[in-house]
């Protein structure tokens, strides 16, 4: 049976189609002039840049360092920056340079994967609580205000106590440790959406909650993920840090800077080095995360426009 076309349904189709190209103009120019706003902040870009040389380092690790990151040569421990290990070496004649390069490969993604795993956790957290509101937000408040009564640090610990040392057992003590901030997060900027005029539209043609949250509210929130994960970034890194530093973190032979300062600390009177250039790394990586956290903020924040 062939399709019936009148006038009238032509024009409603044109203009159907006005509004959605419209509507994808309109999308595409918030992230152009968020993108123009972004690239305007000197700060954001160094540090952008800074981050996108430290993505390098980690990916290319294996070709940039001249030792091993494990070998020992008890012959040259102890040994001062010089032409033939860049950054000297430890107690162990192991090659400094090469073990701050190769944690980068292990800080930098650890530290990402945290932030995700603490969004998605905390999106969820939140998107719920403001959906449903009523005794479901105060229930899941009132945890959240109870895991927030906990500091960060002492959490994590607890968590790595209780599972045990690695790497997933580490992400997920991060990842609850910053799950109250994010849930609050998304859940004050799930208010400020959930009563939009077009959300109230969804939900009278007959659109089913799933898909109000993840559909229509979820993505208005993009921003204030974006912000929030960009931001946690540098204090996950400093986490991890803290949480090798007392044993608790990456476990060897892995390197990681944290771990590595556990390991100078010893020496830091007669060996600044084994301390210094581990200290420097953490201290850069951190200062661009804020950087680059600080620019997103204020190219996605509307009242910077």
């Amino acid at each position: 049976m062939s399709k019936i076309t009148t006038p009238a349904m032509i024009k409603i189709e044109k203009r159907h189609g006005k509004k959605k190209k419209r509507s994808a103009e309109k999308e595409f120019s918030f992230w152009a002039d968020a993108w123009k706003r972004f690239s305007r902040n000197k700060l954001a870009m160094i540090g952008l840049g800074i981050i996108c040389v430290l993505m390098l380092v980690a990916i290319f690790a294996d070709k940039l360092i001249p030792y091993s990151y494990v070998a020992t040569n008890m012959a040259e421990a102890y040994q001062f920056p010089s032409k033939e290990h860049w950054f000297g070496t430890d107690y162990l004649g192991r090659d400094i340079f090469s073990r701050c390069i190769y944690a980068t490969r292990v800080s930098l993604p650890v530290g990402l994967i945290c932030a995700i795993a603490s969004v998605c956790l905390g999106g969820i957290v939140g998107l719920v609580a403001a959906f449903f509101m009523g005794s479901v937000d105060n229930v899941l408040m009132r945890v959240m205000d109870v895991f927030q009564a906990i500091p960060g640090t002492l959490m994590a610990i607890c968590v790595v106590a209780s599972l045990g040392t690695g790497i997933p057992q580490l992400v997920l003590a991060i990842a609850i440790s910053g799950l109250p901030m994010f849930a609050k997060t998304v859940r004050s900027a799930v208010f400020t959406v959930r009563d939009k005029d077009f959300i109230e539209a969804t939900r009278a043609i007959g659109a089913r909650n799933l898909r109000l949250m993840f559909r229509h509210i979820l993505p208005n929130c993009v921003g204030h993920f974006i912000i929030v994960a960009v931001s946690s970034v540098a204090g996950n890194i400093m986490l991890i840090s803290v949480m090798s530093y007392i044993g608790l973190g990456i476990q060897p032979p892995l390197p990681e800077w944290g771990y590595m300062l556990a390991d100078g600390k010893a020496y830091i009177a007669s060996h600044w080095h084994m301390v210094a250039f581990p200290g420097i790394f953490i201290l850069i990586t951190v200062y661009a995360f804020f950087l680059l956290g600080d620019g997103v903020r204020d190219a996605l924040d509307p009242s910077m426009k």
